[in-house]
């Protein structure tokens, strides 16, 4: 089964309440179906295009973030 779980907002770093949900339960479903994160970047702190992949830490989940305009 594949999975593609949106939110508003990127979820890293986890350090406040949505983002630390968003983790936990994207964290969960990853060990019954493969998860892709897709969510929207304020894009502080990044200097390369609109659209960023990466991998979730621990989770094995592939990150989508999309610059927020």
């Amino acid at each position: 089964m594949r999975i593609l779980y949106f939110s508003p907002r990127e979820c890293q770093p986890a350090n406040s309440g949505a983002r630390l949900r968003d983790y936990h339960l994207v964290r969960c479903l990853a060990r019954h179906a493969d998860v892709t994160y897709l969510g929207f970047a304020s894009g502080e702190g990044r200097d390369q295009g609109s659209v960023w992949r990466e991998t979730l830490p621990q989770a094995g989940v592939e990150s989508i973030l999309v610059r927020r305009g």
